[in-house]
């Protein structure tokens, strides 16, 4: 038998990144003693996994990965962050019962795209916002966990306007699809009125298509989708500009119908 810890790191891809001022523990987890979130480097995201007890280094690695694989998700989703691969860090495995007088010494491993710093600026959660998280990592099954590694993924876009246009399908197909008559059908008046229900006041605009009000995140895929239209007035630069500015409120309105689904 073994204990000890293996310690993962994810670069956070995020422009403005969340922080904590010291690492937080998150416990009741089946199969392990604790978890321990660090997010007070703006640049990355640290969890070390601790066992008390552990068959083989082989199950140690496959547990944490997979519990930190769960956590990482959770993170992403909840902070509406982009977060990358976990990599293992640092590998502090030894027997169990430890032997009289022995030392151990942990295996670190460093990884360039994890260390190599990109983001300037990060968000403080304050006490309350990181209790709120940790009861929220605790749940075995939060609402809509089965869409939380896509939504992470999506999080990750460095392109923003690909970014915005990832977001729009994700809740189109949350919120506007149904299939009608055994064929996938698609409605943006749906995803509107999800969009009025959770952003009351949202900015809308006529629309040159179907010469009907929409809002402002419809009509702006919409001019993505339609851009080479004859005609028309609207700059792209523009349209990548104002996508940009209302990213963070269509990554809110995912997450709302991730909770919902």
């Amino acid at each position: 038998m073994l204990t000890g810890h293996i310690t993962f790191a994810a670069k956070v891809t995020s422009p403005i990144a969340i922080q904590t001022k010291e690492p937080f523990d998150v416990d009741e987890i089946p199969g392990v003693e604790k978890a321990t979130v660090d997010l007070t480097d703006v640049n990355k995201a640290r969890i070390t996994i601790k066992f008390a007890q552990v068959e083989s280094d082989e199950t140690g690695k496959e547990v944490a990965e997979q519990l930190t694989r769960e956590l990482i998700e959770g993170l992403a989703t909840q902070l509406m962050i982009g977060i990358g691969e976990p990599r293992i860090t640092e590998l502090g495995l030894h027997e169990f019962p430890e032997r009289p007088n022995a030392a151990y010494m942990p295996c670190v491993v460093a990884h360039a795209s994890v260390m190599e710093p990109t983001i300037k600026t990060g968000k403080m959660l304050s006490a309350k916002d990181v209790e709120g998280l940790v009861q929220f990592l605790k749940q075995p099954n939060p609402p809509g966990k089965a869409d939380f590694g896509l939504f992470r993924l999506v999080l990750q876009c460095e392109d923003r306007t690909q970014e915005f246009m990832l977001l729009y399908s994700l809740l189109m197909a949350y919120t506007g699809t149904r299939i009608v008559r055994g064929k996938v059908k698609q409605f943006q008046d749906e995803v509107d009125t999800f969009i009025r229900k959770h952003e009351p006041g949202v900015e809308e605009r006529l629309s040159p298509h179907t010469k009907q009000n929409e809002t402002i995140y419809s009509w702006l895929r919409n001019e993505v989708g339609h851009h080479t239209r004859s005609g028309t007035t609207v700059k792209p630069l523009d349209i990548r500009r104002e996508m940009t500015s209302k990213l963070q409120g269509l990554r809110a309105l995912v997450r709302k119908a991730i909770d919902e689904r």
